[in-house]
């Protein structure tokens, strides 16, 4: 952490972290103010994951979505390890997503496997790793994590963009795939520069 170069990042894990264990809006108002209050600390947006076959409260989630939507913050509802467990199972966790951003925000597009509810919100299915499944002796490469990052970028304001590329800057692979997007790096782009 280096003030006065202008650098910090804060990652904040909510499983861990001490003081929202009850998930009420009160505890979650606070545990965002506190991270507001360190130094310069900005939330470009909320990262929501869950795998197939996990289990969560969707009352707390949707608290959680509607505390960070009150307050400008861009959510993000991602299915990890989309591979693992049953297609039902991966098909639940995708569905209650869906359902807990659309209490937030119409949904307004889908593509490239990401599902937009505006500048509010969105929901994806990733693997960020390869997943080797023996029994059925099938291999999956890692996917969906550029179009993730991208979805992202698309969706946050512009303030809040250049400080999403900055971080996606360490993402050697998602610069190495970006030609493979051209449409959305056009968006993306053209936010940057502020045009329409």
């Amino acid at each position: 952490v280096e003030i006065d170069s202008g650098t910090i990042n804060y990652q904040y894990n909510f499983w861990d972290t001490p003081g929202i264990e009850t998930w009420s809006s009160e505890e979650i108002r606070k545990t965002l103010g506190g991270i507001k209050q360190k130094p310069k600390s900005d939330i470009l947006c909320m990262l929501y994951c869950a795998s197939p076959g996990s289990y969560a409260k969707l009352e707390q989630v949707d608290r959680l979505l509607k505390e960070c939507m009150d307050q400008h913050i861009f959510c993000a509802l991602v299915c990890t390890n989309k591979c693992s467990g049953s297609d039902e199972q991966f098909k639940g966790v995708m569905g209650d997503f869906e359902q807990l951003l659309k209490k937030h925000h119409d949904k307004s597009r889908e593509e490239n496997g990401v599902i937009f509810f505006g500048n509010m919100g969105l929901c994806t299915a990733v693997n960020s790793e390869r997943f080797v499944n023996s029994r059925q002796n099938a291999i999956t490469e890692p996917s969906g994590i550029d179009e993730l990052i991208l979805g992202i970028m698309e969706s946050l304001d512009d303030e809040k963009l250049v400080q999403w590329c900055m971080l996606a800057l360490k993402n050697k692979n998602f610069w190495k795939n970006l030609s493979n997007y051209p449409i959305q790096l056009k968006t993306a782009w053209n936010k940057l520069l502020h045009k329409k």
